[in-house]
């Protein structure tokens, strides 16, 4: 599905930061999440479906990102969790791994139809390459492109407002 087709659903996110709390308070909640995994090396897609949920942290200018799923692949099943945290700072999200590790920053910036923003993280030999297009208040989209001597694959995630 292309994002633009999610634009008109909901009220627009137009402006500087949707909502009264600006990107915090956007985030802010649970989130249904639908994951396709497409293993180019392997040839084989699966899936994972769950639910992220951000809560506040202890500092009024974070987010904790915990993510529940259960993935399908391979022809296996099994639980995952993810833990980020992001980070608002200077009015845009920087995320990092629950260890605090940076991950990657994100430049969200507006276009005709929806916010987005391109996203980059190196991981030693591994290069990750995103993008995250928000279409409303109740839906976006986290693409990442994974590339490195042993990987190639991608996965592409929506998100759902949880009401």
């Amino acid at each position: 599905m292309n994002i633009s087709d999610r634009s008109t659903d909901h009220e627009d996110v137009a402006g500087a930061a949707p909502g009264e709390d600006g990107w915090i308070g956007f985030f802010n909640g649970e989130w249904k999440m639908t994951r396709v995994i497409r293993d180019y090396l392997g040839a084989r897609e699966g899936d994972a479906k769950g639910v992220a949920i951000f809560s506040r942290a202890e500092t009024p200018q974070t987010l904790h990102c915990r993510e529940n799923m259960l993935v399908d692949y391979g022809g296996r099943r099994w639980p995952a969790e993810q833990e980020l945290h992001w980070r608002f700072l200077n009015a845009w999200p920087e995320l990092y791994f629950a260890d605090g590790r940076f991950f990657c920053a994100m430049h969200l910036e507006r276009n005709a139809e929806y916010w987005r923003a391109d996203l980059v993280h190196e991981c030693g030999e591994d290069f990750y390459k995103g993008e995250i297009e928000i279409a409303n208040e109740n839906f976006w989209r986290l693409v990442w492109r994974v590339k490195g001597p042993r990987k190639d694959y991608a996965l592409e995630t929506t998100f759902e407002r949880q009401r």
